[in-house]
């Protein structure tokens, strides 16, 4: 319920964000080209009525759409990272706020220090999505556990491929400059990124359903049975959450933490904690039982997994909130 409502919060900043560029780019006054407007028109306009479909099967065909779109902007990432079009003396240098221009060499880091941190809580969020898993199983055309593998191999597989070359290339581009959301160091006027900012909007628009589904579910679950039963609890329940997902949207502005704070507490309990102590749980010998020595020592590694997944939780959101 929590990471579920936690990407939807994502999706709709990530939005909010996108618009308000797209309006600008548009040359809309600039009341209706802010952030608030912008997120106020999407959610209401756009987010609520996908809110209501019944079936993510209506989404199969829009979802490679989306897929390619994703293909389409990683791509213009890498091309203005080729080109060095933002670097000094580039093409698109002199149209990005000082703040947004490439830095580097001004604050040293390593991957050893807490800053890095806010980027595995990023990774571990990124990599979430067990809430959905019951869905895609239960839509899985001729389902068996091969089948479903081959499916999270690739999706899995395919996801940290693209992952990888997006953040690179952005942050060859961009550096310690780069933004929270990184399209807001792009030009205004260049045109693979106005073409970007569309692309990524209609991908999350297209993928924001699933998000919503596993949002709402949870959400009835936790509601009494004769409530969450009634003919009206999902249309009341899906309009009180998307409320909700607007007001935070109004008050919270910074990305990067509406993405690490959830990475860093839920993700880290979802693929680290949880699936160790369930393993444990079932594995807990009978007394006087003899253990076999591979047990023993995958019982010994998932003890170590939780108390890894503890330290990445608390280090994770100090880092984020910048206690640390």
């Amino acid at each position: 319920l929590v990471m579920a409502g936690a990407g939807s919060l994502q999706y709709v900043a990530v939005l909010a964000e996108s618009g308000s560029s797209l309006a600008s780019t548009a040359g809309l006054p600039a009341m209706l080209a802010t952030r608030s407007c912008a997120l106020l028109a999407i959610t209401g306009g756009m987010l609520l009525p996908l809110s209501f479909l019944e079936s993510c099967s209506q989404l199969k065909f829009t979802s490679v759409v989306g897929i390619a779109g994703v293909f389409y902007y990683v791509t213009a990432i890498a091309v203005r990272y080729s080109q060095g079009a933002y670097a000094p003396g580039g093409s698109f240098y002199a149209l990005i706020e000082p703040a947004l221009r490439p830095s580097f060499g001004v604050v040293g880091g390593s991957f050893w220090s807490f800053k890095a941190l806010m980027l595995m809580s990023m990774l571990t969020a990124s990599y979430t999505c067990h809430y959905n898993a019951p869905k895609f199983w239960r839509e899985l055309e001729n389902r068996t556990l091969t089948r479903f593998a081959i499916l999270c191999t690739l999706g899995f597989g395919g996801a940290a491929l693209t992952y990888v070359l997006g953040l690179s290339t952005s942050f060859l581009t961009f550096g310690g400059a780069s933004a929270g959301f990184i399209f807001s160091n792009y030009a205004l006027t260049d045109p693979l990124f106005v073409i970007a900012r569309v692309v990524v909007s209609f991908v999350i628009l297209c993928t924001f359903p699933l998000l919503m589904v596993a949002f709402r579910d949870g959400a009835l679950e936790l509601l009494p049975e004769r409530v969450s039963r009634a003919p009206k609890a999902k249309r009341n329940v899906t309009l009180a959450l998307i409320a909700t997902l607007a007001v935070l949207g109004l008050l919270i502005k910074d990305l990067g933490m509406i993405i690490s704070v959830p990475g860093a507490v839920f993700g880290s309990a979802i693929v680290y904690i949880f699936p160790a102590m369930v393993l444990l749980r079932l594995t807990r010998p009978v007394a006087n039982e003899a253990v076999p020595l591979r047990l023993r020592l995958e019982r010994w590694f998932n003890r170590c997994l939780v108390l890894f997944g503890a330290g990445a939780a608390i280090l994770g959101t100090g880092s984020a909130l910048g206690l640390l």
